[in-house]
């Protein structure tokens, strides 16, 4: 929205400063919670390029969404420009934006600047203040979906990816003649807040099982009989520290394997479920794989390895039996036998690091189908309470570390395991869920591309955000 008319000489001179943000059809200036932000009033003459999600003021210039805006100018309340308005449409745009107890809107009248977020003194990241999100330049490559993007040794990596395009809710059929899989990628140096081509994969690929072990990237690829892909399922390596890429060979009895690495580094290949037969899981050493000893679960899905040391840790949902349990075995990996585990409170989804225990995400059953387990007393005790809010929907979206996190979803509540606080992750500026892909670097949450749809009209995003947290030491 913007003022009525050109401004008179002067103005008022009140300093006007934050992230631009968009939420819905609202202009915001700063990134905090709704009720604390300001609606932005426009000078006279400014326009929106939709296409660039940018502000174009009367001279040209753009502001796009993400960057940071300094402004003189004043707060007037709504009702005072409504009053003053010359048209229906802007009062009714100013009653739809206006937010908290005294509806004060950012009325920028003059001496504008812009900056990068980027370019703001940090600790050495594109990052927002705590709890905000800022949206990091957009990188040199097509927009794409389902991509894979990754933090290696704190250059985050996008690469991978297709143009497939399908409605949310809908059940599309993928024709792999109309669709193009990208074997490109761009790393992104937040200390610079420069983004550089990386070398082509061997071939491309779209987000499957992926995991990286310090500046290594490894991606599980196949894609048989489609163009451009492998004749077998790959596992394809991308070395951050050459900018080179090479093709290992899947796991022998492992048909598509999942990924992960331990702690200590070791990358780890094994399967998410027995549904169509058990088959052994394997670590890598050097290029080879090598098959762990066979773990004492019954046939499970929803199954996932993590590492803590020395030991490995397996979790699954038993396929015939008890459906609201979940079953545990540890691998002393230097003995080389195995422990059962005690059973889990409830039959939960997820199983994710915290600095406390192991967190069973509940994931839309009632709270009581999460909990944490202790690796270290050997036992389980129930979620910590959930928070009282409309927003908690019974399923994580995350858990925080003092030094990493695992981020499932790019909205939501998350645990962070460093302060025993529950915290929401808010909704940025045009949220999609559709085909993204998200990683974390440290404790933030960055997210890219996916699609956008508006009706019927769907289109393909090539932005990446970043949402820092607030810091585990407070």
């Amino acid at each position: 929205m913007f003022a009525p008319g050109p401004s008179s000489e002067g103005g008022e001179d009140a300093l006007i400063e934050g992230v631009l943000v968009r939420d819905g059809d609202c202009l915001f200036v700063g990134d905090a919670e709704p009720g604390s932000r300001f609606a932005v009033l426009w000078p006279f003459g400014t326009t929106w390029d939709d296409a660039a999600q940018a502000v174009v003021t009367s001279s040209g210039e753009a502001i796009p969404v993400g960057s940071i805006v300094s402004a003189g100018g004043g707060y007037p309340y709504a009702e005072n420009v409504q009053q003053m308005s010359a048209t229906d449409e802007l009062s009714e745009r100013v009653g739809q934006c206006a937010e908290g107890e005294f509806r004060e809107l950012a009325h920028v009248q003059h001496s504008i600047t812009v900056k990068d977020a980027t370019d703001a003194e940090t600790d050495g990241a594109p990052l927002a203040p705590s709890g905000g999100w800022v949206r990091a330049p957009e990188p040199p490559i097509e927009a794409r979906s389902s991509a894979v993007v990754a933090d290696l040794d704190d250059t985050i990596v996008v690469t991978g990816g297709w143009d497939y395009l399908c409605p949310p809710g809908a059940d599309c059929a993928v024709d792999p003649a109309s669709v193009t899989r990208f074997a490109d990628g761009a790393a992104f140096d937040p200390q610079t807040g420069e983004w550089v081509p990386i070398a082509e994969a061997p071939i491309a690929f779209v987000s499957g099982g992926w995991t990286t072990s310090g500046s290594d990237l490894y991606v599980t690829a196949g894609c048989v009989g489609e163009t451009n892909c492998a004749e077998s399922v790959v596992i394809l390596r991308y070395r951050g520290a050459d900018d080179e890429w090479d093709m290992l060979s899947a796991p022998d009895q492992l048909p598509t394997p999942s990924l992960t690495t331990l702690t200590d580094g070791t990358v780890v290949a094994f399967g998410g479920s027995d549904e169509q037969g058990e088959s052994p899981d394997y670590f890598l050493v050097g290029d080879r794989w090598e098959t762990l000893p066979d773990d004492p679960l019954p046939a499970v899905y929803d199954r996932f390895v993590l590492g803590d040391g020395e030991r490995l840790f397996v979790f699954g949902s038993p396929i015939n039996g008890d459906d609201d349990s979940k079953l545990g075995a540890m691998l002393d990996r230097n003995a080389g036998s195995w422990t059962t585990l005690a059973t889990a409170p409830g039959a939960g989804y997820q199983i994710w690091p915290g600095d406390d225990g192991f967190y069973l995400n509940p994931h839309f059953g009632p709270s009581v189908q999460g909990g944490l387990y202790d690796p270290n007393l050997g036992s389980w005790s129930g979620l910590p309470e959930p928070p009282e809010s409309d927003s908690w929907r019974n399923d994580m979206a995350g858990v925080l570390r003092a030094q990493g996190a695992t981020y499932e979803y790019a909205s939501g509540w998350v645990r962070d395991t460093t302060t025993d606080q529950w915290i929401e992750i808010p909704e940025r500026p045009n949220q999609t869920g559709e085909g993204q892909s998200l990683t974390n670097s440290g404790r933030r949450l960055v997210v890219y591309g996916g699609q956008d749809w508006t009706g019927d009209e769907g289109r393909l995003l090539n932005d990446m955000w970043v949402w820092t947290p607030p810091s585990a030491d407070g």
